[in-house]
């Protein structure tokens, strides 16, 4: 994350570690792949992606979810995150200018003011909202439409707060970046990926979603599944805990009398 003083003094110690590692655990296939720390050591490599606890986001809360909906209306569009360079929330206030719809933005960050003045300019207070933290997101999640995540650097390496997205049934757009990104949300499978740093091509695809709900049902529902599936906090462990075992007995065959 831009620290190239550090990563330079950093890189031997890195490097010295993988060498002696006997497994490296990426969360993407896309991570290895674009960094050029770990394609050196990709044979050694395993993907095992994050995971989060579901049974929160399948609770719905329907009085604070109609509170939010009452308050803001319809075609909600979410999008929850520090306020900072890589999240590229300036690309998600920019395309507001083209989405009929309300923007909530849950986070805090040192980015704010300058967000908040780029809204007003734009003349759009009255359609997008910065949140900042709040108690419990899961009702906002649940009570949108459609989540936004427009980051624009690899810095984003995975974006969990796609997970819990997809956990609440809702529709992703994400961008194509060269981490694990659109590899949590595929394109056209649970939602729509787009360039980063591209504010028309982002109020395309959130237009796209707001104006079919079979589309948003569809991919929420894929969304869904994919999430049970692949991202929850049991499959991550038991992932990882068979690789240990894995390792573990390669060593003890490796080395019959330890």
């Amino acid at each position: 994350m831009r620290q190239k003083i550090l990563g330079s003094t950093f890189r031997p110690v890195l490097a010295h570690f993988l060498r002696r590692a006997r497994a490296i655990i990426a969360t993407s296939p896309g991570y290895i792949e674009s960094s050029p720390v770990l394609r050196r050591f990709r044979e050694r490599c395993r993907v095992i992606p994050l995971g989060i606890e579901t049974e929160k986001f399948e609770r719905v809360d329907v009085e604070a979810v109609r509170r939010i909906r009452e308050q803001y209306g319809a075609r909600i569009v979410l999008g929850v995150g520090r306020l900072i360079y890589y999240k590229g929330f300036e690309h998600l206030v920019r395309a507001m200018r083209d989405v009929e719809g309300q923007l909530l933005i849950i986070g805090e960050g040192p980015l704010r003011g300058d967000l908040e003045r780029q809204r007003d300019a734009l003349n759009l207070r009255e359609r997008v909202h910065f949140l900042g933290e709040v108690a419990d997101a899961v009702p906002y999640f649940q009570a949108a439409d459609v989540f936004a995540l427009s980051s624009i650097a690899r810095s984003e390496a995975f974006g969990i707060v796609q997970l819990e997205a997809l956990a609440c049934g809702l529709p992703v757009v994400n961008t194509r970046l060269a981490s694990g990104v659109p590899f949590v949300s595929p394109d056209g499978v649970s939602g729509i990926t787009i360039p980063p740093a591209d504010s028309r091509a982002l109020a395309a695809a959130l237009n796209k979603l707001l104006a079919d709900p079979s589309l948003r049902a569809r991919y929420g529902e894929a969304g869904r599944r994919r999430v049970r599936a692949e991202f929850t906090a049991e499959v991550m462990a038991a992932r990882t805990l068979a690789l240990y075992r894995e390792i573990v007995d390669s060593h003890a065959s490796l080395n019959p009398a330890v």
